[in-house]
């Protein structure tokens, strides 16, 4: 008997470097062994230092580009990255709408990069993802992400009122993962059951970081696809990302690629 291939589709945008976005998420598939369709958003040029260029991909390919990979294969799992504009934004709701069979959709809402380049502006960043919170997926923000799509910039504002806030205007499942706080662990949220459960990890010292949170949610995309609870798909992306450190490609830069 042939074992069935676990296949999803990654909706984002494509990184010069390979070290995040499209390209992060194919090598992500590649090493947990699932296949890797791929439609692109947005095209950057970008390095450790900076993004210099950005170019948004025209709705009629984005949307040709989609149609070509659900008119010939079975897709199990969605992933949704960056998504600057609320034009591109309908244009994968109205798709992911129609789509009959019922798959994990995996949003990570990218805001701004690493290098502090914005994407789009707060009010715009919100409207994106209300369109996409109809969709009922899962969202992988880290705590700046989070406390951006409830428009608050309380420092002080505690967990249990981010998430009230976030059910409040989205309705949707929410991962906060902390590999960005100051702290010397990584303390990732998940609230099940009514309860928020801490998923605690030691930071690793290393500056092999770029495009972690890509592929995260690949990988969380990845172990749903293949049947796993979200509780245990998000502790097996999380030991996937502390072993990936250990190999990451030390290739002399200020702000390396995790893979």
């Amino acid at each position: 008997m042939v074992n069935k291939q676990t296949t999803i589709l990654t909706i984002a945008g494509s990184d010069n470097t390979s070290g995040a976005g499209i390209q992060a998420d194919i090598k992500t598939s590649c090493i947990l062994g699932v296949y890797c369709l791929s439609a692109v958003t947005t095209v950057t040029s970008q390095n450790s230092k900076k993004i210099s260029n950005l170019f948004n991909i025209p709705n009629h390919i984005l949307e040709s580009q989609l149609r070509a990979s659900f008119d010939e294969y079975e897709i199990n799992g969605v992933k949704v990255g960056l998504v600057n504009n609320i034009s591109t934004a309908k244009v994968i709701y109205d798709f992911l709408n129609d789509f009959k069979k019922k798959i994990p959709i995996v949003i990570d809402p990218i805001f701004e990069s690493t290098n502090k380049r914005k994407f789009c502006d707060s009010e715009e960043y919100q409207k994106i993802h209300l369109i996409f919170s109809k969709l009922k997926p899962i969202y992988t923000p880290n705590l700046y992400e989070a406390k951006a799509l409830i428009g608050s910039r309380n420092k002080k504002i505690n967990i249990e009122k981010i998430y009230q806030l976030l059910k409040k205007k989205y309705n949707c499942e929410f991962v906060i993962t902390g590999g960005d706080s100051v702290s010397d662990y990584c303390l990732d949220y998940l609230k099940v059951d009514g309860k928020i459960q801490v998923i605690k990890s030691k930071k690793k010292n290393t500056n092999s970081t770029h495009g972690s949170g890509c592929i995260f949610s690949s990988a969380l995309t990845i172990f749903l696809a293949k049947g796993y609870s979200l509780i245990e798909s998000l502790k097996k992306s999380k030991r996937f990302i502390n072993k990936q450190i250990d190999r990451s490609p030390k290739l002399n830069v200020k702000y390396g690629p995790l893979i």
